[in-house]
Formats: structure tokens, C-alpha cells, sequence
């Protein structure tokens, strides 16, 4: 807890609270980012927590690629020193070197903290971090292969497959709490998504099923995942319902998911729709599945949500993030 209070403290930029938490356990590392707590102190500024951390955290440490749709947005293998010196904080990079920071380590771009430091107009910073300089095109040929990289497919993500998890009477209740939800609320919204939109609700939105829907996904499903996918840490990253209908939304167009794992379950009868159905490109078939079932497969695998013609159809979508026995996704 006091870990988490620490985080929170740096993370808001609340210097004062972070230093009388300092003493507690400083090793939490953000998974998704690689992020340390010097890291994040490096970013924002925060010189006094840096002076109080470099004896007790590796100033070499470095982070992954930090990916938005899809898209890297910022580099990995980037340390605290390429932070503090893409935001022009000066103090902290004296103390870093000063703690023994490497001024010419290259992030997974190629580029030094100095080179982080001329991109952004810091200078003085770059002048005094001085390396030999970048080349452009070696740069933009360690982007491309990444990028590459994020689309690629591990064999064992490459098999859609169809699991049950719920019974008739547990979709039907899930069912009536959407509804329920939507109704007191401020209905279905649009805006969840910013590439490809949905007409959706958060499973948080719905406080009568959502512990218990993650629960009994955990449960049921759960493990078939860690065994198929050689998993060692499976997490939602997102968990929400989606409502393909003929009179309004009715499909969703080719796409990729931010997440390497996905699932959507079928919550309404079939019956109370025409058409619909999952397309997964690399299959070339559209996916049906009875009431209750889950659809599993790669987020990474193209795919899009066939036109409803008549009626509606209610999912349940979720987003997974997963790491497996060798350290990949």
C-alpha cells in the first residue's frame, strides 16, 4: 500500500508527499511502460525525489515502447536521463549524471538523451550531453522494423476458437442490467474509442454484474487462456458492452485491437437478429456462436463486426493484455 501511496505521490507530481513516503518500498515497475518510480520522477522534474532515489534504483533502467492505436508514440530503451532531458529539466540531469547515468546510451530509436534534449529545444542540455551525432536514416529504419514488429502475430495468438461461458439465465441477466444501466443513465455512448467507435457501455458502468461477469471470466475461461497461450500474467485491459443494431450502428469496419488478446460473447439470442457475426480476415469466415459463447482470437488479427439487418445484437467485448512464460505477448 504505502508502494502504491509513493506512485500516486509521484506520478501526481506531489514532491512533498513523495519524499515522506521515500522510505518505503521504491521497486514497483509499471509493466505496460517499464516505467520506474525514477523514471517518472525524471520526467516531471521532481530533483529532490531523483537525489533520493539514485542510490536505491538502477539509473540505467531502461522503458518498452509506449503504444497508442496502434502506433508508437514514444520510444522504449529510453532511461531516466532521456526522460529529464526530453523535459528540459536540467537539475535532474546533473543529478543523474552526476549518479552515473551513461550521457550517450541510445534509446530503441537511436537517440541519446542529448539528441531527446535538440529535438525539443533544450539546448544547454544537449550541448552539455553532447554525443556523436544520430543518423536520421538508421533511425527511421529502427522505427519502421518496430512498427512492423507491433502488427506481427505469435503463432499461438494466430487460432480464433469458441469457448461457453455464460448460461441462458446468466445472459439474461446480464442483459437486463445493461438495459437497466443504459436506461438510467446517459445511454449507449460513442466516444469510448477513437479510431473505430462502437455503440457501447463500460462493464464498470453496470455495478450489478461487472464484479461478477470479471469473476466468472476469470473463473471459466481463464484458464484455458494461460494454458493455450502459454501465459503467465493475463489482465483486462478494457471490459464493455457493445450493441450492433439495424436501425443504427450496425457493424464495425476491418481493425486491430489494442490489446494482443480479445474476446466478445454473444449476450442476446440469435434470433433477435439477422446477419452479424465476427469476420476475422486471415480466416476469410465470418464467426457465428450460440448465446452465451465467447468468441476468442488475437486483437492483432484483422477483423470487423458483420452488419446487422434486422433487430440488435449484444456483446460483451473485452480486451486482454497478456505475457507469456518467455517474457513476450
Amino acid at each position: 500500500m504505502a508502494c502504491a501511496e509513493l506512485a500516486i505521490a509521484v506520478i501526481g507530481c506531489d514532491e512533498e508527499a513523495a519524499l515522506r513516503l521515500i522510505h518505503t518500498d521504491v521497486t514497483h515497475v509499471d509493466r505496460r511502460s517499464g516505467y520506474s518510480l525514477l523514471h517518472h520522477a525524471a520526467q516531471f522534474g521532481l530533483t529532490k525525489v531523483v537525489e533520493a532515489l539514485v542510490s536505491r534504483l538502477p539509473v540505467e533502467a531502461t522503458t518498452v515502447d509506449l503504444v497508442l492505436q496502434g502506433h508508437v508514440v514514444q520510444a522504449g530503451g529510453q532511461t531516466p536521463l532521456h526522460l529529464a532531458a526530453a523535459n528540459g529539466h536540467s537539475a535532474t540531469v546533473d543529478v543523474l549524471v552526476g549518479a552515473g547515468a551513461d550521457r550517450l546510451f541510445r534509446d530503441w530509436d537511436g537517440l541519446t538523451a542529448g539528441d531527446l534534449a535538440l529535438a525539443q529545444g533544450y539546448e544547454a542540455i544537449a550541448s552539455r550531453l553532447k554525443g556523436k551525432p544520430h543518423d536520421p536514416t538508421l533511425v527511421a529504419a529502427k522505427r519502421k522494423t518496430r512498427a512492423a514488429a507491433l502488427l506481427a502475430v505469435p503463432d499461438h495468438l494466430r487460432t480464433a476458437y469458441v469457448l461457453p461461458l455464460l448460461s441462458l439465465d446468466e445472459c439474461d441477466r446480464v442483459v437486463a442490467a445493461v438495459v437497466s444501466t443504459a436506461a438510467a443513465k446517459d445511454g449507449w455512448s460513442t466516444d469510448r474509442h477513437v479510431n473505430y467507435a462502437t455503440t457501447d457501455l463500460a462493464s464498470s458502468a453496470c455495478p450489478l454484474v461487472d464484479a461478477w461477469l470479471r469473476n466468472l471470466v476469470k473463473i471459466r475461461i481463464f484458464p484455458t487462456l494461460y494454458r493455450n497461450h502459454r501465459a503467465s500474467i493475463i489482465e483486462f485491459r478494457d471490459l464493455f458492452f457493445v450493441q450492433y443494431s439495424a436501425t443504427s450502428q450496425n457493424s464495425l469496419d476491418l481493425h486491430r485491437d489494442a490489446t494482443p488478446l480479445s474476446f466478445n460473447v454473444l449476450l442476446n439470442s440469435p434470433h433477435h437478429f439477422e446477419g452479424g457475426g465476427t469476420f476475422i480476415e486471415a480466416d476469410a469466415r465470418t464467426y457465428h456462436i450460440p448465446q452465451g459463447h465467447c468468441l476468442v482470437h488475437s486483437g492483432k488479427l484483422r477483423h470487423a463486426a458483420n452488419p446487422v439487418t434486422f433487430g440488435s445484437r449484444l456483446v460483451l467485448v473485452a480486451f486482454l493484455d497478456i505475457e507469456n512464460k518467455s517474457g513476450g505477448h
